[in-house]
């Protein structure tokens, strides 16, 4: 059975990283430019609406419901070694 994370924190940077924390103390950099692509992420590509990524029922979310799943940021960061 798959633990299910819950993200803690955020961080994002102008090359649509997020340096996410999970609730498990781990933290993890997820690359987003490969989804910016699709057309429910279009706002994402604006560098300053991506930047106001928070932390909002345990996922990263911004204002116009646009989020990601928790399991997704976990699967896909890459994890400091």
């Amino acid at each position: 059975m798959e633990i299910l994370r819950q993200i803690t924190g955020v961080k994002p940077d102008a090359k649509y990283r997020l340096r996410v924390e999970f609730d498990t103390g781990e933290e993890g950099v997820f690359d987003a430019s490969p989804l910016l692509g699709y057309f429910c992420y279009r706002r994402l590509k604006d560098v300053n609406y991506f930047n106001l990524a928070r932390v909002e029922r345990g996922t990263v979310v911004w204002p116009n419901d646009e989020d990601f799943a928790p399991e997704m940021l976990w699967e896909k960061s890459e994890k400091p070694s």
